[in-house]
């Protein structure tokens, strides 16, 4: 397999009786076009899900704990217990003491 072409993962499911097939690929975008890895095709007509994928460490993209840091602290109506106690608020098992 050449070393710029990496299969993420490929499975096929039914949705109401129908059987999909889908993949996932990284290829690269040059000049507003998309280049697939080298031996790999795609049918003219194949619908396709595209999603941008930032390198860690690009200095444009903000780090996760900055984009969740306006959340911290909201949620002010929590039980004490609870870290202790989650599967008790979450799935009703009995609370730990």
């Amino acid at each position: 397999m050449p070393p710029e072409f990496e299969l993420l993962g490929a499975c096929a499911c039914f949705v109401w009786g129908i059987k999909l097939r889908y993949m996932s690929i990284t290829a690269t975008v040059e000049n507003d076009t998309i280049r697939l890895p080298l031996g790999m095709h795609i049918p003219d007509g194949t619908q396709v899900v595209i999603e941008t994928v930032e390198r860690a460490g690009d200095s444009s993209s903000d780090s996760l704990a900055r984009c969740l840091a306006e959340y911290a602290g909201i949620a002010d109506d929590l039980p004490s217990d609870l870290a202790a106690n989650l599967d008790h608020y979450l799935h009703g098992h009995p609370k730990r003491q």
